[in-house]
């Protein structure tokens, strides 16, 4: 008579489940490696004899000559101990072993924290898990979301789980009963997308023709990238101006913009990206308005032509609004006027006084 182990567990050679069969005077063993089902024998007098991780293995299979595998449902998957081998199989034993992995597993959806994905369900009875790394080879921290549904074919790493714009490892595994998991031998890899930059913006250092702007990051990392630009006009129908460096992708929360006139209304636009160039939505970051030049009262007057007495006055006759320039016609050029340090090498020798002390005349530019 066959005596069937209690349970075929993952194990060795060296540490199998046994079974004696008193008709043949042999004792079987039986073990799981992975997926599959490894058998041994050795022949012996009595069910006390000792098995020894030493024995030679006989046959070390899926399927020898007189050991098969089949399954009532997808979940079992039994040994059949072949009675009579020219006709007929009787089942003696059967056990549950590993679930097939699932196959083909891949990204559905990316979010900003979280992370969907799919694959071809193999019918686990105990459900599957998904697991979300930062390193490939999952020794890092783990982030694990599972379900008990043997039937799925997708799950979400949950929200506020993994940080913006990261790249993370996924394995998608079968679990068994026994608390094993079968993965699947693909790991899948992207990354999170960049969170959209944030609001209110801070405008500092606005000066005639220059702002420095900087805006909240919303959890990015230092090395996402943002884009901006800057309109004359609230729709952005107006003149566009881009930061310092041009109208590129940057790293950093902040920029410094140049070139602006005195006196002007400016609206600020940014997005940003992750690391595999997946673009957020475009942020208003709202607007600022440069610093009006501060014209200094010089004695100066002249007349626009309507009647109006204009003081003439700046050191900054670029930044100064064109209704306000003070200018003078030589020959058939228009230039205008400024006041400047006697040091000045295109300093007339026509001075005035101002509040900052003596002041020279020259033409601009």
């Amino acid at each position: 008579v066959w005596s069937a182990p209690g349970l075929i567990a993952a194990g060795t050679l060296a540490n199998p489940s046994l079974s004696y069969d008193s008709e043949n005077n042999a004792i079987y063993a039986f073990w799981i490696d992975v997926n599959t089902i490894k058998y041994s024998s050795r022949t012996v007098t009595s069910a006390a004899a000792a098995w020894s991780g030493a024995e030679t293995l006989a046959a070390d299979c899926n399927a020898p000559g007189y050991l098969g595998s089949s399954s009532s449902s997808p979940l079992r998957i039994g040994i059949l101990w072949r009675e009579n081998y020219e006709t007929s199989y009787v089942v003696k034993y059967s056990t549950l072993t590993l679930v097939p992995a699932p196959e083909n597993p891949r990204v559905d959806s990316v979010f900003i924290s979280s992370i969907a994905m799919k694959w071809d369900s193999m019918t686990s009875n105990k459900g599957y898990v998904v697991d979300a790394s930062t390193r490939s080879d999952f020794t890092g921290t783990i982030h694990s979301s599972i379900t008990a549904d043997g039937n799925a074919a997708a799950l979400t790493v949950f929200e506020t789980a993994l940080s913006t714009n990261t790249r993370y490892y996924f394995r998608v595994g079968s679990l068994w009963n026994s608390g094993a998991t079968s993965y699947a031998a693909s790991i899948v890899s992207t990354v999170t997308l960049a969170a959209q930059p944030g609001v209110p913006a801070v405008f500092t250092e606005v000066f005639f023709a220059s702002v420095t702007v900087s805006w909240p990051d919303n959890g990015n990392p230092a090395y996402t990238e943002y884009f901006l630009w800057v309109s004359t006009a609230a729709d952005f129908t107006g003149t566009i101006y881009y930061p310092a460096g041009g109208a590129q992708w940057f790293t950093g929360a902040s920029a410094v913009f140049i070139d602006f006139c005195a006196g002007r209304t400016y609206y600020f636009r940014a997005k940003a990206r992750n690391l595999n160039n997946i673009e957020t939505s475009t942020t208003e970051l709202g607007n600022t308005t440069t610093a009006t030049s501060a014209f200094i009262d010089c004695g100066l007057r002249f007349r626009d032509g309507t009647g109006t007495t204009i003081t003439g006055a700046g050191q900054n006759i670029s930044e100064c609004p064109a209704e306000l320039k003070l200018k003078i016609q030589k020959g058939n050029d228009t230039y205008g006027i400024a006041t400047v340090d006697e040091g000045d090498p295109k300093a007339s020798k026509l001075k005035i006084q101002t509040p900052d002390g003596p002041k020279c005349i020259r033409r601009y530019p």
